[in-house]
């Protein structure tokens, strides 16, 4: 594996020969380390990302979402959606709340999804409770992060 810092604070590629890696890494300043040492630092970086990005959306994307939302949308049902992604592309092409920039959809969607939609989660018939220290018994993942595949 080489290790950069190409499009965010670690990139991680991973090579078919140890040759490659190496070429690569000389070749973009980068540090090639072992699988066990990239998982760690790559658990470490996400979970700082999380708090990042979630202090980022509270202060800035959610206020203007909600803005957005309130003023200038129709009724929107977030809980219809399965994925974050289908919900702004509905955003986007449906247009409830009419033409918004990247940056407003981007926000009203981020609202939608994580504020609005959390609110409206506990009406869902068959709605899975996962708690945030549960894992997958498979691979050890987080559920709660991904309740679209949470299930019983």
């Amino acid at each position: 594996m080489a290790h950069g810092i190409p499009f965010g604070k670690y990139t991680s590629v991973a090579f078919v020969s140890r040759e490659h890696a190496l070429a690569y890494a000389k070749a973009h300043k980068a540090e090639m380390v072992d699988f066990e040492t990239l998982l760690h630092v790559t658990r470490e970086g996400m979970a700082k990302d999380d708090v990042l990005m979630h202090t980022r959306f509270k202060k800035r994307a959610y206020p203007m979402g909600k803005k957005i939302y309130e003023k200038r949308c129709s009724a929107i049902e977030p809980t219809d959606f399965m994925e974050l992604g289908e919900l702004k592309e509905a955003l986007a092409t449906e247009l409830p709340c009419g033409l918004l920039d990247e940056e407003r959809l981007q926000a009203l969607a981020l609202y939608l999804w994580h504020v609005k939609r959390r609110g409206d989660l506990g009406e869902v018939e068959g709605k899975v409770e996962v708690g945030e220290d549960e894992k997958c018994p498979v691979c050890g993942m987080f559920v709660y992060k991904y309740p679209k595949w949470a299930r019983i």
